[in-house]
């Protein structure tokens, strides 16, 4: 431009363009467009608002008249390319870049965007090349780091591609993407804490970053911390109401806090914004069943598998809806489809063994039962030793073998029957033992060094957890080791319980428990609440309290049950509960551990059982295999424990005029 007024308002556009005030840089630009009408420059500068202003079409006229006047710009074939990519026409864009390049090997943007371009064609290799071509010309490009990144992800190479960000936010510590994408591969390589870390330093740099406060309440999850999980979701709703995606978020929070209904209307959200989630199908299946409403959640779960038929979590869902309906083979076929579809996860296999344990088909079951140890989350309940996992396949004789608890205290008082059978065997035992159950464990006479649950331990030469001791032992039906009693009172406790409670030979003396941990997965199907029980008060029986967790929605209850004498601040551990149980005449609990202290201790015990009961339990019988003194009283229908309650009364009935 030769005229000096037209020189110094061509910069006053300039600035305007780039300060983003692009409708008077765009005016500016049209009037010198009118003596100026072959300045490439001019032109492109007019194309790029355009492009800015999505006028892409008009933008194009321009661009491409710039590239005729002067073919050799290597920036209007990028710029060009960057419209035709808007506007879907790939090929196009893609032929631009390759000329921006060619014109200027040293054009990084060209090389970034061709990149994209590569990818959505599927080149990963040629995008990835580009990618580096790109970092290696602009050490500081932040942005062709973080695709790089996610291009890395996509091939599984998390470690170059958590390298990748690292550049990124070296380049601009306020990449936010770059934050949540990493975020995303920690994730995936369950390092949560970290992950979180970065999902909060992204929502930090842009507020309303939905995905990072979905993908952080995901993460939470995975930690257990269910109540920060949902304050996630519920911002990742706020922000965006129609995000389908936060909605089975907050539905798989609320199922793990057992606020089923509430979870139930979260994922019907998802679905209404998301027909084709599988996800929330699923998530929705599963609530329907801890509602215990079966057909609904089978007709849910079949719903999911058309839309998704390789889901193995789906079928092993449905296959537990099918064993609540008592359609058992139809069960098995649905947990053997899961493990054929994915033969990896563990859930299935753990699935069948209970299934094949509650059928009394012991031999299969055990064996299955193994896959509990590989089941998601089991890491630290099951550690890793040297030394081999020993299952009965080799001679103990001059071994030391280190047996360790899992699960819960029931399990252990059920299985620690075993101990002396392995001590028959010649080896020596180590006993690592839960600290409410060592004072008891240590009254079984027992050959076994004994220890606390986390204490030191000596050298061992195998290694076994407790529940896989009847696997050991190849436990069938007709081998149970039943002898009992196997745990006893401490005599001194026992004496100081006959002082202080009045107990008398006059009056029928019954230990009870109505609810166990609410901490437990099926709590809500095992106990029942106090006020379910008032028929039995109104029978001429002392009873005591075996709890030592009262839940707060009976609390108000105990007060007026003068009849229901109560001690659980005195349990300071089993052996004190022990002491109490051998002082009366019955136990009648739920099935919670004190109904294994009574059964190991040969005490008569009548164990409540839901409709859907433990493994343990089996089906359609009234005693136990495991506890010769039980007698189990079921539920017939889903919930009903009024009926039970009426059984057990007419039953206590016959025992009062036995009594006198």
């Amino acid at each position: 431009m030769k005229d000096l007024q037209q020189e110094v308002q061509f910069k006053q556009a300039l600035k305007l363009h780039q300060v983003g005030s692009l409708t008077e840089a765009r005016g500016l630009y049209l009037d010198l467009l009118n003596a100026y009408s072959n300045h490439p420059r001019l032109l492109n500068n007019l194309a790029m608002i355009e492009f800015q202003l999505g006028q892409f079409l008009m933008g194009l006229e321009y661009i491409e008249k710039s590239i005729d006047i002067d073919p050799t710009q290597f920036s209007a074939y990028g710029n060009r390319g960057a419209a035709l990519f808007a506007l879907n026409r790939f090929e196009e864009a893609f032929s631009d870049y390759n000329q921006a390049i060619s014109l200027n090997k040293n054009y990084a943007e060209a090389y970034y965007n061709r990149a994209i371009i590569n990818e959505k064609f599927g080149n990963l290799a040629d995008a990835l090349k580009d990618y580096d071509q790109a970092v290696a010309l602009k050490p500081n490009y932040a942005n062709a780091y973080n695709n790089r990144g996610n291009l890395l992800k996509e091939l599984r190479r998390y470690d170059q591609a958590i390298l990748s960000y690292a550049h990124a936010l070296k380049s601009n510590p306020r990449h936010a993407e770059a934050y949540f994408n990493r975020g995303v591969i920690l994730k995936e390589l369950k390092k949560y804490p970290e992950a979180i870390s970065d999902f909060d330093q992204a929502i930090s740099l842009k507020s309303n970053y939905v995905d990072a406060y979905n993908n952080c309440g995901n993460a939470l999850i995975e930690l257990r911390k269910f109540e920060d999980a949902l304050s996630y979701f519920q911002k990742a709703i706020q922000l965006n109401p129609d995000y389908a995606y936060a909605y089975n978020g907050q539905g798989n929070v609320l199922m793990e806090l057992k606020r089923f209904d509430e979870a139930l209307l979260s994922y019907e959200k998802a679905i209404a914004l998301n027909t084709n989630s599988s996800d929330a199908l699923n998530g929705k299946s599963n609530a329907l069943q801890a509602l215990n409403r079966f057909d609904d959640a089978i007709t849910g779960y079949e719903e999911a598998i058309a839309l998704d038929p390789a889901s193995a979590d789906t079928y092993a869902n449905r296959g537990l809806a099918l064993q609540s309906l008592e359609k058992l083979d139809e069960a098995i076929q649905s947990f053997d489809k899961a493990i054929a579809l994915n033969p990896e996860i563990a859930d299935p296999y753990w699935n069948k063994a209970l299934l094949k344990i509650l059928m009394g088909e012991y031999e299969e079951g055990w064996r299955l039962y193994e896959y509990r140890r590989h089941r998601k989350g089991q890491k630290e309940a099951y550690p890793v030793y040297e030394q081999p996992l020993w299952l009965g396949q080799v001679p103990l004789h001059n071994k030391v073998l280190y047996i360790y608890p899992e699960q819960g205290l029931g399990d252990f008082i059920q299985f620690c029957r075993y101990v002396p059978l392995v001590e028959k065997l010649g080896g020596k035992v180590i006993l690592s033992v839960p600290a409410p159950l060592y004072s008891i464990v240590k009254a079984m006479g027992l050959n076994a060094k004994i220890v606390k649950k986390d204490e030191k331990i000596d050298a061992f030469d195998l290694h076994c957890p407790i529940m896989s001791l009847p696997l050991a032992f190849k436990t069938s039906l007709e081998n149970v080791p039943n002898a009992v009693p196997y745990f006893y009172a401490d005599q001194a406790k026992k004496r100081d319980w006959e002082q202080k409670c009045p107990v008398t030979s006059k009056t029928l003396q019954v230990g009870l428990v109505w609810s166990g941990s609410a901490a437990h997965k099926k709590d809500h199907d095992r106990s029942i609440p106090l006020e379910k029980l008032q028929p039995l008060f109104s029978l001429p029986i002392a009873f005591y309290s075996l709890q030592k967790e009262v839940k707060e929605q009976d609390m108000a209850g105990l007060h007026g049950l003068k009849q229901l004498h109560q001690y659980q601040d005195e349990f300071v551990d089993f052996s004190d509960t022990a002491a109490l149980v051998d002082c009366l005449d019955l136990i009648i609990t739920v099935d919670t551990s004190v109904a294994h202290l009574a059964g190991a201790m040969a005490k008569k015990v009548w164990i409540l059982i839901s409709y859907l009961p433990d493994y343990r339990w089996m089906l359609n019988r009234d005693d136990s295999p495991w506890y010769p003194t039980a007698t189990l009283f079921r539920q017939q229908n889903v919930g009903d424990w009024d009926r039970v309650i009426n059984e057990v009364k007419h039953a206590l009935e016959k025992l009062l005029i036995t009594k006198t």
